[in-house]
């Protein structure tokens, strides 16, 4: 009878210790995983705000404008990496990338025109690259 027992537990202690591990590692590649994807934002946040700092100074011209890059953004929100941030800085974020979707869609009607039409490109702009100023401040609390 003390076998059985012994054997029993043995099982029980082999099954949660097993089961343990794996929720523990699941928990470090998530952990890695949200690190990694929002260090990639990060990233991406500095490259479109040196985008819009160079488009604000003025120095393309209509047939060579820049677009913006949202593949790490996008990859977040299909990760669910952004759900760690504050609604704040969530709503910040989205919105900057909202403006900038709008932005590379102007940019390919302002380039498929006869005659280029601003189409409020300047304020555009402006509002983008003030957007992400304000986010790569904020990307410090991240």
């Amino acid at each position: 009878m003390s076998s059985s027992l012994d054997t029993i537990l043995s099982v029980v202690a082999t099954v949660c210790g097993s089961i343990a591990i794996f929720l523990v590692q699941d928990w470090i590649r998530n952990r890695r995983q949200r690190r990694t994807l929002i260090a990639a934002v990060k990233t991406e946040i500095e490259a479109n705000l040196a985008v819009a700092r160079r488009l604000n100074a003025g120095y393309e011209t209509v047939f060579e404008l820049s677009h913006f890059e949202n593949n790490a953004y996008r990859n977040g929100l299909v990760a669910g990496a952004m759900a760690a941030l504050s609604k704040q800085s969530f709503e910040l974020l989205s919105r900057a990338y909202d403006m900038m979707a709008m932005h590379d869609k102007q940019t390919l009607v302002i380039q498929s025109e006869w005659v280029p039409r601003d189409r409020g490109y300047r304020e555009r702009i402006t509002l983008i690259e003030s957007l992400l100023t304000k986010i790569s401040e904020d990307t410090a609390s991240w």
